[in-house]
C-alpha cells in the first residue's frame, strides 16, 4: 500500500467521525481537482499532437525507386555517364582535356604562390579537386581548380595567420622536402633543397584549416538545401568584389615584376603602405627580373590578343594557342642553362617534390582560428563557380542543381584538404576554354587531370629553374583579363536584369472586387469579377522607347484584343454588307437597263432624228430630290453598319497610376493606340495619370489625335464614366441598339467605305475628276471589280468589290476522338480521379500504374510509380471545304463559282486548307488573281480558246469576254475592218473618238468622260441641244465643234 494513503487512513482513525466526514469531503474534492487538472493536460497534449501532425510531413516509404533516385541525386556522373556516346563526345573530350590542362599547369603553380605556398600545392588543387567533382558535380562544362580570387583570399589568411603566429612563439621548420619563396624575401635568396627547411606548418596548417571549414559549411549548406541564398549574392556584389581583388592581386605581385623587396602589410590602408615602400624600394630593381617581365608580359598579350581573341583567326583554331605553357618552358629552359640564378640573383621557383602527397589530418590545427573566413571563402567560391555553371548551362540547355553544386564544392574542399589542396572554385578562363574546345562533360576533367599528374609525378623537377617573374606574368595576364572579362559580364549581367525589370515589367488585367471601388489582377484573385463591356489594363513600370513596343504587344496579347485583327474582321464584316446592299441594288440596275434598251429600239426606228436623239448626253442638274436621295441612302448605310459589326467591348481602361514617366516615344505608341482601337470602335481611357505625365501630353500632339476626354482620376471614375457614355449611345442608335460608336457622321460613313474598299479616297479632299476615279479602279487589283450603282449613291465614292462572294464559314469539319490522359497521382488517390467534362473513361479501378510522381524521403526529392486514367474524348477538327481557305475558311477566288464547287474559275489549282493562303496557280493559257484571264491577249471565251477578229481595235477578251471589238477611231464593222471615209475630214476633240453610232458618224467621248456643250450651231440647221453637225452620204455640212470632253462629275452616267 502507498505510504500516503496508509498514513491518510491512520490520520482518519484518529479523529472523530465528524471530522473523519469533513476530511473525507476534503480529500475527494483535491482528488477531482487534480484529476480535471490532469485531464486537461492530456487533452491539451492531444490537441497539440494533431496539430503537430499536420505540419511534420509523413515519412515516406523506402522504396527501391527513391533509394535510386536519391543516389542518382547525390551522383549526377551517373546519369551523364548513362546518356554519354564515346564515339561522338570522347575525342571532343580528350582535346578539350588536354587543352584545359595545358592551362592547368602554369595556373596552378601561380595561384599556388599566390596563395601563400610553394607553386606545388597548386598543382595538388589542380589535381584532386577536379576528380572529386567529376563524381559530384552537376555541371558538364565548368574547369574547377585554383582561381585568382579565391587564392589571394586564401592567401591573405595564411600571411595573417603567420604574422601572428610567429610573433609570439619562434618557428621551427622540420620541412625536407618542401619550400616556399616567401613574398617579403628579397631577390637575393637562394632556393634550394636545403632551404625547403624554411617552410613551417603554419601557413600549410592555416591554408588546409580555412580550406577544410570553408568545404564542411558548403556541404552542410547543400545538405540542408539551402542553396537558394546563392541569390542574395548579386551580380553587382561579386563582380565589384572581384574587380577589387583583382587590384589586390596585381598590387601583391608588383614588387615580383621588378625584383624590388617591400614587407607585407595586413588590415586597413595596406596598399597605401605597399605602395609607399614599393617606389621608396624602387632603385632596387633588378634589371634582369624587370626585362623577363617585360618581355613575357608582350608575348602573351601578343598571343592572345592577336591570335586567341582575334575574330578573324579565332574560326581556324581548333583549340586556343597554349601561350602560357609556352612561356613556362621557354623560360624554364633558358633560365636553366644561362644560370640566371647565380649570375644575376633572379629568384626561381627552387625545388619542387616529385609524386603525391599523403592523405592526413594533422595539419587542421588552426580550424577555430580561420571560421570567418571560412566562411567569406565559401559563399564567394560557390558564388563564382555556381554562376559561371549557371551560364554554361543555359548557353548549352540543360538544368544545374545549386544545392548539389554546393555539395560538390564542399566534398571538394574537404577531400581537397586532406591532400594538401588548398580552397578551389571554377575558372572563368578554363571554363570557356573548355566549352570552346568541344567539352561535352566532366570527362574533360579525367584527361586535364592525367596530364596534371605527368607534370605531378615526373616532369615537377624540371620547372626548378623556372623565374617567378614569369610566373607572375603569366599569372597576370590570365588574371587581369580573365578578370576585367568576369568584371564586363558581371556588368552585362547586372544590366541586363536592370532593363528586363524595365523591359519586361509586370501587366495585368484587373477586376472589379464586388461591392467595392477596388480594382485587382484577375489572375490572383479569385473574388474579383471583369466589368462587362470593358477591359482594364495595368502596366507596372515607366513607359519609354525601351518598352514601348514591348507594352503595346503586352496589352494586346493581356486583353486578347488585337485591333489589327479585330480591324480585318471589321473589314469583312462591312464587305458582306454592302455585298448585301449591292444585290437590292442590282434589281433597279437591271429595270434601268431594261429602259434604256427599249428607249434604244423606239430612237432606231425613227433614224431620221438626229444623233442626239440617239445617243444624247443630256446635262444633269443637282436638285433637292438628289439630295434627300442621298441623305436617304447614308442613313441607310449607317444603320446597315450598325448592326453588322459590333466590337467585343467598348472601352478599354489603360491604369497609369504607376506610370511616373513618358517619352515621345511612349507618346507616339499611345496615338496609335487610340487610333488603332478608334477604327474598330473601342474608346481607350487613361486613368490615374500623374500630373507630370498629363503635363506632358498636354504639351505633345497628343490630343489632336483624341476626339474626347481620354484621362481620369482613378479607375472607377473611367469606369462609370464609360458604362453612362455606352448607356447614351445605345439611346440614341436606333431600335437595334447595337453598341458601336465608330461611325457617327457622314464624313465618317465616306471614310469607312473607303477604308473598307482598300483605298483611301475622300471627296473632301481629292477632285471628284474620272481620272482620280480611274486611277482609284485601276488601284483595285485583280482582286476586285468596279461596281458602278454603289459609286452612284454613296456620293461617287468609288469602291473595289470582290470578284466573287468570296467571305466564309465554309467549314467542313471532321469529328474523332482522341486518347487523353488524366494527371498521375498517387495510386490510393486515384480512384475517384474523374475525367474531362464531355470525356468518358476507359480505365477502372485506380487506372493504369503507367507513371511516376514526386515525393520526398528526409527532405530529398524522389519519384514513386503513379497511377492515372484514360480518357476518350471526341473532338472536333476545324478544316476548310474543297475551294476553301484560312482560317475563316474563305473562298477561293474564282468567276461563275456559285456554289463554290469550281475555285480559281475551273483553270487553276487553289492553295486551300486552313493553312493555306488562297493563291491560284493557273493552268498553261490563264493567268489573273482567279484564272480569270488569258495569257494571250487575243483569245477569249472559257476555256480561252476563240480568237479575236479584231482589225483596228480592242478585243473583250478574257473568260467573261465575247470576243466583241471596241474600234478605233476612224474604224467600223464587227471586226473593226472598214474605214469610216467621214471621219478623215473630221476633227475630234481631245478624249473622244470618231465612230458609227447607229448610222450616224460622231465623235463620242472615252469611257469616264461626258460632253460639255461651249458654242451653238451657227449653221441655223435645226440640231437638238447645239451638238456638232456631222457629214453624212450627199448631205455635205460643214463640221463645227460645239462640245469637249471633259471628266465626269456626276456618276449618273455611268449606268
Amino acid at each position: 500500500m502507498d505510504s500516503r494513503v496508509r498514513d491518510t487512513l491512520i490520520e482518519m482513525n484518529r479523529i472523530p467521525e465528524r471530522k473523519k466526514q469533513k476530511f473525507k469531503t476534503e480529500a475527494i474534492q483535491r482528488s477531482h481537482a487534480k484529476l480535471s487538472q490532469n485531464l486537461k493536460s492530456k487533452l491539451k497534449l492531444r490537441k497539440f499532437n494533431k496539430k503537430a501532425k499536420r505540419y511534420v510531413p509523413k515519412m515516406p516509404k523506402v522504396t527501391p525507386p527513391c533509394v535510386r533516385g536519391f543516389f542518382h541525386e547525390v551522383f549526377p556522373f551517373v546519369d551523364i555517364m548513362r546518356n554519354y556516346s564515346p564515339r561522338k563526345s570522347l575525342l571532343k573530350d580528350f582535346v578539350a582535356g588536354i587543352t584545359v590542362g595545358i592551362i592547368h599547369i602554369p595556373q596552378g603553380m601561380a595561384y599556388g604562390f599566390l596563395s601563400g605556398l610553394p607553386p606545388v600545392y597548386g598543382l595538388y588543387t589542380s589535381f584532386f579537386p577536379v576528380i572529386m567533382y567529376f563524381f559530384f558535380g552537376s555541371s558538364k562544362h565548368i574547369s574547377m581548380g585554383t582561381f585568382a580570387v579565391t587564392s589571394l583570399m586564401v592567401g591573405a589568411v595564411v600571411e595573417r595567420g603567420y604574422d601572428q603566429y610567429s610573433s609570439e612563439t619562434t618557428i621551427t621548420s622540420d620541412f625536407s622536402e618542401l619550400n616556399s619563396s616567401q613574398v617579403n624575401q628579397t631577390n637575393t635568396t637562394t632556393m634550394s633543397p636545403v632551404a625547403d627547411q624554411n617552410f613551417d606548418h603554419i601557413k600549410l596548417g592555416m591554408a588546409m584549416s580555412v580550406t577544410f571549414v570553408a568545404g564542411v559549411i558548403q556541404l552542410l549548406l547543400g545538405i540542408f538545401r539551402l542553396g537558394y541564398l546563392a541569390s542574395f549574392l548579386s551580380d553587382p556584389l561579386i563582380s565589384g568584389f572581384t574587380c577589387g581583388a583583382a587590384v589586390h592581386v596585381f598590387s601583391s605581385q608588383v614588387s615580383h615584376l621588378f625584383g624590388v623587396p617591400v614587407p607585407n602589410y595586413h588590415g586597413a590602408f595596406k596598399l597605401i603602405y605597399y605602395y609607399r615602400d614599393f617606389f621608396k624600394n624602387l632603385h632596387l630593381t633588378n634589371p634582369v627580373t624587370s626585362t623577363a617581365s617585360v618581355t613575357c608580359t608582350f608575348v602573351l598579350i601578343l598571343i592572345k590578343e592577336g591570335i586567341n581573341n582575334n575574330p578573324t583567326c579565332e574560326p581556324d583554331l581548333l583549340v586556343p594557342v597554349p601561350v602560357e605553357l609556352i612561356v613556362v618552358v621557354a623560360s624554364t629552359v633558358i633560365s636553366h642553362y644561362t644560370k640566371i640564378h647565380d649570375e644575376f640573383k633572379v629568384e626561381v621557383v627552387g625545388h619542387i617534390p616529385v609524386g603525391l602527397p599523403p592523405m592526413e589530418v594533422t595539419h587542421l590545427g588552426y580550424v577555430w582560428d580561420v571560421i570567418g573566413d571560412s566562411f567569406a571563402i565559401a559563399c564567394i567560391s560557390f558564388a563564382i563557380s555556381y554562376s559561371m555553371a549557371k551560364i554554361l548551362a543555359e548557353r548549352n540547355d540543360y538544368k544545374i542543381n545549386p544545392n548539389q553544386e554546393l555539395v560538390a564544392s564542399g566534398v571538394c574542399n574537404v577531400f581537397g584538404s586532406m591532400c594538401s589542396s588548398f580552397c578551389s572554385a571554377a575558372s572563368l578562363s578554363r571554363s570557356l576554354v573548355q566549352e570552346n574546345a568541344g567539352g561535352r562533360s566532366q570527362i574533360v576533367g579525367l584527361f586535364s587531370s592525367s596530364l596534371v599528374l605527368i607534370v605531378l609525378l615526373y616532369l615537377g623537377p624540371m620547372f626548378e629553374s623556372l623565374p617567378t617573374t614569369v610566373w607572375f606574368v603569366t599569372f597576370l595576364a590570365t588574371v587581369i583579363l580573365d578578370v576585367g572579362l568576369g568584371l564586363m559580364v558581371g556588368i552585362a549581367f547586372a544590366f541586363f536584369f536592370v532593363l528586363r525589370n524595365s523591359l519586361r515589367p509586370h501587366m495585368c488585367v484587373l477586376g472589379n472586387v464586388p461591392g467595392t471601388s477596388v480594382y485587382r489582377d484577375i489572375a490572383t484573385n479569385r473574388t474579383v469579377t471583369e466589368v462587362p463591356g470593358i477591359k482594364i489594363f495595368r502596366f507596372e513600370s515607366n513607359l519609354y522607347f525601351a518598352n514601348a513596343d514591348q507594352f503595346r504587344d503586352r496589352l494586346y496579347d493581356k486583353t486578347k484584343i488585337n485591333p489589327r485583327k479585330l480591324k480585318s474582321k471589321k473589314q469583312k464584316t462591312l464587305y458582306k454588307a454592302l455585298l448585301q446592299r449591292k444585290r437590292e441594288l442590282e434589281l433597279a440596275e437591271i429595270e434601268a437597263k431594261a429602259e434604256k434598251k427599249r428607249t434604244k429600239k423606239e430612237l432606231e426606228k425613227q433614224k431620221s432624228s438626229i444623233e442626239e436623239e440617239v445617243n444624247k448626253e443630256i446635262p444633269v442638274e443637282w436638285t433637292e430630290e438628289h439630295d434627300q436621295l442621298l441623305a436617304k441612302e447614308k442613313k441607310e448605310l449607317k444603320r446597315i453598319f450598325l448592326r453588322a459589326w459590333i466590337p467585343p467591348i467598348h472601352t478599354l481602361i489603360i491604369d497609369c497610376s504607376v506610370v511616373s514617366y513618358l517619352d515621345t516615344v511612349a507618346v507616339k505608341v499611345l496615338t496609335q493606340i487610340f487610333a488603332d482601337f478608334k477604327e474598330i470602335g473601342i474608346k481607350v481611357f487613361l486613368a490615374g495619370c500623374r500630373e507630370d505625365v498629363r503635363d506632358l501630353l498636354k504639351r505633345t500632339e497628343f490630343y489632336r489625335s483624341v476626339d474626347y476626354n481620354p484621362i481620369y482620376y482613378t479607375v472607377h471614375e473611367a469606369v462609370i464614366i464609360a458604362n453612362e457614355l455606352n448607356t447614351i449611345n445605345l439611346f440614341q442608335r436606333e431600335p437595334g441598339r447595337v453598341d458601336m460608336h465608330s461611325i457617327e457622321t457622314e464624313t465618317d460613313i465616306d471614310q469607312s467605305l473607303a477604308t473598307t474598299s482598300g483605298n483611301t479616297y475622300s471627296s473632301a479632299n481629292e477632285p471628284q475628276g474620272a481620272e482620280s476615279k480611274i486611277k482609284q479602279i485601276q488601284s483595285c487589283g485583280s482582286k476586285m471589280v468596279f461596281f458602278k450603282n454603289v459609286a452612284l449613291i454613296l456620293e461617287f465614292t468609288v469602291l473595289c468589290l470582290c470578284v466573287q462572294d468570296c467571305f466564309g464559314n465554309n467549314f467542313c469539319n471532321e469529328n474523332k476522338t482522341i486518347i487523353i490522359e488524366t494527371n498521375c497521382r498517387k495510386c490510393y488517390r486515384n480512384y475517384a480521379t474523374r475525367c474531362p467534362d464531355g470525356a468518358t473513361k476507359l480505365t477502372r479501378g485506380r487506372g493504369d500504374a503507367t507513371c511516376y510522381v514526386p515525393a520526398s524521403i528526409w527532405g530529398h526529392k524522389h519519384r514513386i510509380r503513379g497511377c492515372l486514367h484514360k480518357c476518350e474524348q471526341p473532338i472536333e477538327i476545324e478544316k476548310c471545304c474543297t475551294g476553301s481557305w484560312g482560317a475563316d475558311c474563305d473562298a477561293c477566288p474564282s468567276i461563275y463559282n456559285v456554289r463554290l464547287n469550281r475555285p480559281c474559275s475551273g483553270h487553276g489549282i487553289c492553295n486551300d486548307t486552313i493553312d493555306g493562303n488562297g493563291q491560284c496557280s493557273c493552268q498553261e493559257n490563264f493567268t489573273g488573281y482567279a484564272c480569270e484571264q488569258c495569257i494571250d491577249k487575243k483569245k477569249y471565251g472559257r476555256n480561252c480558246d476563240k480568237d479575236c477578229q479584231c482589225v483596228h481595235g480592242t478585243c473583250e477578251n478574257g473568260i467573261r469576254g465575247d470576243g466583241s471589238c471596241d474600234c478605233d477611231s476612224g474604224y467600223n464593222g464587227t471586226r473593226c475592218d472598214q474605214e469610216l471615209e467621214a471621219c478623215k475630214n473630221k476633227i475630234c476633240p481631245k478624249n473622244s473618238k470618231c465612230k458609227d453610232v447607229f448610222g450616224w458618224v460622231m465623235c463620242t467621248c472615252d469611257q469616264w468622260y461626258k460632253r460639255v456643250y461651249i458654242s451653238i450651231n451657227d449653221t441655223g440647221s435645226d440640231l437638238v441641244n447645239g451638238t456638232d453637225v456631222t457629214t453624212v452620204g450627199s448631205n455635205e455640212t460643214e463640221v463645227k465643234n460645239s462640245h469637249e470632253c471633259v471628266p465626269i462629275d456626276l456618276a449618273l452616267d455611268l449606268g
